[in-house]
């Protein structure tokens, strides 16, 4: 029993430190995961708001001063920022882990019991030995060297054969049984306490696991969004750089060519159709959804990465630009 409640009782600290260290290391990951996935969105938002304000609303007052232009419209871009689609998601992801409690711990009243068990036995034994002796108890006899060597001198053989008595023997026997006593007195005290321990340390154990696997799940969500949010901007840094150089040029159209569309040089048309057709190309693709009510990336971002892409590689590669 004695071993079996020290197994208990270490066994059960020990999961309970590895409950704890679960939490812990998956409360960090989330963290980080969460910290990156908010900066990444920001970020995203940031670019919008610059391609937005900065880059299309040049390009209409730009396109404004042009006279017998082509049609030229450009489409209200009234943004979702990335951050609120995201709020909803991210409070799910603080949900409260599970409470680690600490162990019950009963070792003082335990040693207290194994002590007062301790003395009893040598007490009980020295007075059964004063009786079998013949030595009248009195305060003395528990202070009396020579009536308690003789106690001793019994308790070591003598009460089978006096030739055989040896306090020195009855001391170590004495002290031997008393620590037994003890011990058993100290474990039996403990067992009970030391299995529902184990109980509860599995028990959150469990629920240690749980939560992890549950944020893993979150904290991979979170991820793949990340990474796709840094595809999508990447494009759009992209766009936002083309679109600021097609408004110089524009800009620098209307200052040596003049206003009127139709005496444009082939190449100054040329230059602000293309313009025209990038903004239409770019801005259905500023206003979109990033997450499913599921809490998952949503297709429309994926769809804008894919076009995105394309219109940068037509862009670069000086393309006619693809319908999307």
């Amino acid at each position: 029993m004695l071993f079996s409640t020290i197994h208990n009782q270490s066994k059960a600290s020990e999961l309970i430190e590895r409950a704890k260290e679960i939490i812990e290391n998956t409360k960090e990951r989330i963290r980080e995961a969460k910290e990156k996935l908010l900066e990444e969105a920001s970020k995203n938002d940031s670019i919008k708001e610059q391609l937005n304000k900065k880059g299309l609303n040049k390009f209409q007052k730009l396109a404004q001063k042009l006279k017998n232009e082509p049609s030229i419209e450009v489409a209200p871009v009234n943004m979702t920022l990335f951050i609120e689609q995201i709020e909803p998601f991210i409070k799910k992801s603080e949900t409260e882990p599970p409470q680690i409690v600490e162990l019950k711990q009963k070792k003082g009243s335990a040693l207290f019991t194994a002590f007062f068990a301790t003395l009893i036995t040598i007490v009980s034994a020295i007075l059964i030995g004063a009786f079998a002796t013949g030595v009248s108890v009195t305060p003395e006899t528990f202070t009396d060297m020579k009536v308690l060597e003789d106690i001793l001198a019994w308790i070591g053989g003598g009460a089978f054969n006096p030739e055989i008595a040896n306090p020195v023997w009855g001391a170590i026997g004495l002290i031997a049984v008393a620590i037994a006593i003890g011990a058993l007195t100290w474990s039996m005290t403990l067992s009970k306490t030391s299995k529902q321990n184990l109980e509860l340390s599995e028990s959150m154990l469990m629920d240690a696991e749980s939560f992890d696997s549950e944020m893993n799940e979150i904290i991979k969500t979170m991820q793949n969004l990340t990474q796709a949010l840094q595809d999508y901007r990447k494009n759009i840094e992209i766009c936002d750089a083309y679109i600021n150089e097609y408004n110089a040029t524009i800009h620098r159209i209307l200052l040596t060519e003049g206003d009127d569309f139709e005496v444009y040089k082939p190449s100054s048309k040329a230059h602000i159709e293309r313009a025209s057709v990038t903004v239409s190309a770019i801005i259905p693709h500023l206003n979109i959804a990033i997450m499913t009510t599921e809490n998952k990336t949503a297709d429309q971002l994926l769809q804008a990465i894919d076009d995105t892409k394309k219109l940068v590689q037509d862009l670069i590669e000086e393309k006619p630009i693809s319908t999307m």
